[in-house]
């Protein structure tokens, strides 16, 4: 009764000065009164819809939106523009010293090694709703009825929205593994306590070379580490039930009950159950899923005698390849063919040409892929771990029978005799 009471008198407090004088304090004895005074004036009747949703309800669902199992991975809202450029600066590869060079070198540019990636606004889902003034007056007939309708109407769009939001954080990770972006570190199928117990094993390496500075466990190649309390370990009811929860505890250096924090138990983990995968280490920066807009809006419709509700919900879904991110497989990977796109591009002094890679083969290999130039005449010629490659404004190419390309080659990480090429002829 408390509560209904509550949300009565908060929406009075916070209305309009015509509200309040024709709508009285809400008591444990008149609601009726109450019920029957908002539902007299249509102005006031639209005024406490607007204020039941907006106000009551965001708070209701800002607080519950955690029941989303990943929900802890989440960044937050994106408070500015639609856009987050996430940009890493890698290590600097050191120079020996030599005083008698540095009189030629002064001013001689060196340039970072920088990769960026862009991670935008890419969801923008609307929840519709409609409440009759009959469902409203209803409501009136009790506090638990009021209480009821309340929790019904925030419920129903509250679920619709943290299962859409749970499904698409899922559906990364699928799409991370498709496109085969995921270090693999191969386990035997745990279906006993000593296959169980070799899992474990190579969960903690794995966990422990994570707080080690380098550059294997993220698929942009950067050099980077992850603190053991900012890992987190997603993995299947299934998966979860076989391990030693007080194993795995110690292996993170934690107690029972910190670690449980760390591990989120999913219903599965995309698709990656096919392809043999049990379970996800990550770093917490790994996903990058903001909210940007969750706001309602109401429209009265007078000849139907019926509100509708929107209750719109706007994301940034992504994850970051900078952060590390391990997958445990059953399977070993191995790489049967790689190729890259282009394998021939025509690029301007100061251009630049993004080279993808794909890989074929067996368990899950990763495209990730080391690149080496040749060729290149000017220094400031560079490519990114991540494949880009930006030519400097006096570049001019020395390979080819015209003596103006240069050549990227791409090595698989998985297999170092899987090669590919592509051929930039400067234009």
């Amino acid at each position: 009764m408390a509560n209904g009471v509550n949300v009565l008198n908060v929406i009075r407090q916070n209305a309009t000065a015509v509200y309040q004088d024709r709508i009285p304090e809400a008591t444990a004895e008149n609601l009726h009164e109450v019920g029957d005074a908002i539902l007299t004036y249509e102005a006031q009747a639209n005024e406490f819809v607007n204020a039941l949703v907006n106000r009551i309800g965001l708070v209701i669902l800002n607080n519950r939106m955690a029941t989303n199992p990943l929900a802890a991975l989440k960044k937050g809202r994106l408070a500015v523009g639609e856009t987050i450029e996430e940009i890493y600066i890698d290590v600097i590869k050191a120079q020996t010293y030599d005083p008698r060079a540095a009189q030629d070198t002064l001013f001689k540019r060196h340039l970072p090694n920088v990769s960026s990636v862009f991670h935008s606004v890419d969801s923008q889902l609307n929840y519709p709703l409609t409440i009759s003034n009959e469902q409203l007056r209803k409501a009136f007939l009790s506090y638990d009825s009021l209480d009821r309708f309340i929790a019904g109407l925030v419920d129903s769009m509250y679920k619709s929205a943290t299962l859409d939001e749970f499904i698409q954080m899922k559906q990364l990770i699928s799409e991370w593994n498709e496109n085969s972006r995921f270090i693999v570190e191969p386990i035997t199928a745990v279906t006993d306590a000593a296959s169980a117990s070799e899992a474990m094993i190579k969960i903690k390496a794995v966990s422990d070379g994570m707080t080690i500075f380098n550059n294997q466990m993220n698929y942009a190649g950067v050099w980077t580490s992850t603190p053991k309390d900012e890992q987190y370990l997603i993995t299947t009811p299934d998966f979860n039930a076989r391990m030693d929860v007080d194993v795995l505890a110690a292996a993170f250096h934690m107690d029972k009950a910190e670690f449980a924090g760390h591990v989120i138990v999913v219903d599965n983990i995309g698709d990656l159950g096919d392809d043999g995968i049990e379970a996800i280490l990550v770093d917490k920066n790994w996903y990058q899923v903001y909210d940007y807009l969750r706001t309602f809006k109401t429209a009265y419709n007078g000849e139907g005698l019926y509100w509708n509700y929107f209750y719109h919900v706007w994301m940034v879904y992504s994850l970051s390849p900078f952060a590390n991110a391990v997958a445990f497989g059953t399977a070993a990977p191995t790489v049967s063919a790689l190729t890259v796109t282009p394998t021939a591009a025509t690029v301007k002094p100061g251009g630049t040409v993004q080279i993808t890679t794909t890989v074929t083969g067996t368990g899950d290999p990763t495209s990730k892929c080391t690149f080496t130039l040749a060729g290149n005449t000017d220094p400031e010629t560079v490519v990114s771990t991540m494949g880009k490659v930006i030519l400097g404004s006096k570049e001019t190419g020395s390979l080819g029978t015209s003596n103006k390309e240069i050549t990227v080659t791409a090595t698989s990480v998985q297999d170092t005799t899987k090669t590919a090429t592509c051929t930039i002829t400067v234009g």
